[in-house]
């Protein structure tokens, strides 16, 4: 059967997603229907498969609009989720809704720590602290880890021995890889200097200079979104679109393409892929693309998935 409409598209990725479409965002959607669709048919029972693809759908449209309906699925009486799917869609929360929620679920995260019991549930519970950001404390996060770790080592079952060289990584790489990395975005945000953190998000995104790429990244989209919304991060809260203010991110990107070829430290061989990523991004922010632009995009990005993208 073919997918039409944008409620079937959208019923489709999030409600029966498959193993590998994960990236496939329904995408140029209309935000008020996409809105709607999570306010109306999202509702426990929910997999954690799709609580994944509600996060994606909510950072991709921005949609603080619907931050109370993720909140009431925290406290849905009949929710009976896991920790690892409350992970999720406290992250979600976190990472796209407006202060007070990075605080909220800073102190909620400590309920969901002290019940962690697998090495799913703390995975999930990493990802939700690098959502929360810099500036709140990972040490409850350690000490749980390093709990789990020796519970799995006096386990008499040995499956569970399965599970100390995991945790050792997610404490000993994972853990100091999110302290590196809000160190970076807590250097960045700090910066008055708007050009300065439009460049340096960008580079992030293009997978230049900082590396850190799985916390970094999406940070670094939503921080493009978000200077689209406010001269300075303290005006950039809540969405509200400034067209001239989206216009020089889309500036950047436009000026970046044409000068792919002198980035230093870049390959030749991802010349072209890295034209297209700044290309559909300046897209996305509104340049109008040239004939030849899209004609480019075309020839070269072959099955390339692009966040910031219309495609």
């Amino acid at each position: 059967m073919n997918v039409t409409t944008p409620i079937e598209k959208l019923e489709t990725y999030v409600l029966r997603p498959g193993a590998f479409d994960g990236l496939n965002i329904p995408r140029g959607l209309d935000r008020g229907t996409v809105s709607q669709f999570i306010t109306t048919r999202i509702s426990p029972p929910l997999s954690i498969k799709s609580l994944k693809r509600l996060e994606n759908v909510v950072t991709f449209y921005d949609l603080q609009e619907v931050c109370g309906h993720l909140q009431g699925l925290l406290s849905h009486p009949s929710a009976q989720f896991g920790t690892a799917e409350y992970a999720v869609i406290a992250r979600t929360i976190a990472a796209n809704c407006p202060p007070p929620a990075p605080q909220q679920m800073a102190s909620y995260a400590q309920t969901l720590i002290s019940r962690a019991k697998t090495l799913a549930e703390m995975t999930e519970l990493l990802d939700l602290q690098d959502r929360i950001g810099p500036g709140f404390d990972l040490k409850p996060l350690a000490d749980r880890l390093v709990q789990l770790r020796a519970l799995a080592a006096s386990d008499p079952d040995p499956q569970a021995k399965f599970q100390i060289i995991p945790l050792d990584q997610l404490y000993s790489q994972s853990l100091p890889r999110i302290q590196k990395a809000n160190e970076i975005k807590a250097r960045i945000l700090a910066s008055p200097d708007r050009e300065y953190r439009i460049l340096q998000s960008v580079k992030i995104y293009l997978g230049l200079e900082y590396g850190y790429a799985e916390y970094l990244t999406p940070w670094a989209i939503a921080r493009l979104k978000r200077e689209t919304w406010g001269a300075q991060p303290a005006d950039q809260a809540t969405r509200k679109e400034n067209p001239g203010l989206r216009a020089e991110v889309a500036k950047v990107f436009e000026t970046t393409a044409a000068n792919v070829s002198r980035l230093p430290g870049v390959d030749p061989a991802d010349h072209d892929s890295l034209r297209v990523t700044c290309l559909r991004a300046a897209d996305f922010f509104g340049h109008a693309l040239s004939a030849d632009d899209r004609a480019f995009i075309t020839e070269h990005a072959a099955s390339q998935v692009d966040m910031l993208s219309n495609d």
